[in-house]
């Protein structure tokens, strides 16, 4: 009989954030072995599974796009649609990274701009 276990087990065992897990559950990536009103339990071998399917998912950008920038370039303003595109991101992790801090435009408002330097910083410390 397979063994199962609970989110939070199978969050120490994966090292997978348990958060995670819950979000994969909701997407349809990971499917519970058992659901019962406290939460959901999950059979390991699935939970690696999926683990593995989305890291080859994540393959293509990692490593993140080499771009050649000059030194001239590093103060360059951009959008946040070109800079995801030059390197290899998605425009929604441009905007997440604004949302969360981790990146301030230069020039705020309806169309940000971004410095080259502050996105190239933020794509670097987020890999």
């Amino acid at each position: 009989m397979d063994e199962y276990v609970a989110t939070t087990e199978a969050a120490k065992r994966s090292g997978i954030p348990a958060a995670t897990l819950r979000q994969w559950v909701k997407r349809g990536i990971l499917i519970p072995a058992h659901t019962t009103a406290r939460g959901h339990w999950f059979d390991m071998d699935r939970v690696f599974d999926a683990k593995h399917r989305i890291s080859h998912n994540n393959a293509k950008y990692w490593p993140m796009r080499q771009v050649d920038i000059g030194s001239r370039d590093l103060d360059a303003l951009i959008t946040g649609p070109e800079a995801a595109r030059l390197y290899g991101l998605s425009p929604s992790t441009v905007r997440m990274w604004v949302k969360r801090g981790h990146v301030t435009p230069a020039k705020p408002g309806p169309r940000p701009l971004f410095r080259v330097q502050d996105i190239l910083r933020a794509a670097h410390r987020k890999r």
